[in-house]
């Protein structure tokens, strides 16, 4: 993985792990599991922006008007990519699209792996460095299972399952941060991030 690349996850990271710890305090308790996905997409935002500096960051942005500033390279769009949005468009200083980021808070496996698609389908519609899916779930403990050992299970599968959905031509690199938790309650935040072999 790129050196930027690395940066950008570590950032996303900070801003989630900063989400919920502001979110719980502001709320008096709730995890950000609980709030809204919005919260998370601005604080990692802001911590990208921290990194990269003005004119580099953008929310909600166009997938169209994305794929185009970074040089399309294909005539046709998938309907992954055609008049959608991206949560987070990274911008070069010279204002071309570097990476496209996706966030997910408290959602299925399948969400979060559409995600994964939606990112591949834009480094194949454009020439953008790499892209990144971030996701955050909680979950409670179980008889059986702990709440961790349920959160490691989630991600156990959904790092194999994006393996195959990015196919040979990617590669997938997860960064797994356990931010709070115990046996009955925690909750994880996780980046994936894809980039062209």
């Amino acid at each position: 993985m790129a050196r930027q690349a690395i940066q950008v996850r570590d950032a996303i990271l900070k801003g989630i792990r900063k989400a919920h710890r502001d979110y719980y305090r502001m709320s008096g308790g709730y995890w950000m599991s609980d709030g809204p996905e919005s919260w998370v997409q601005i604080y990692v935002a802001r911590a990208l922006w921290k990194i990269f500096g003005d004119g580099t960051v953008a929310c909600e942005a166009g997938s169209t008007a994305t794929v185009e500033d970074a040089g399309r390279r294909r005539k046709r769009l998938s309907s992954l990519v055609k008049g959608k949005r991206y949560d987070i468009v990274l911008y070069f200083k010279k204002g071309t699209p570097r990476a496209v980021i996706e966030i997910k808070r408290q959602k299925s496996k399948e969400s979060v792996l559409r995600d994964v698609k939606k990112v591949v389908a834009a480094l194949k519609a454009a020439n953008l460095r790499f892209g990144a899916v971030a996701y955050l779930r909680s979950r409670p403990g179980g008889k059986q299972k702990t709440a961790s050992e349920k959160l490691s299970d989630y991600v156990n599968d959904i790092e194999l399952r994006a393996d195959k959905v990015t196919g040979r031509k990617y590669t997938t690199k997860n960064s797994r941060a356990y931010i709070s938790g115990d046996t009955d309650d925690a909750w994880i935040a996780d980046c994936i991030l894809i980039e062209r072999r």
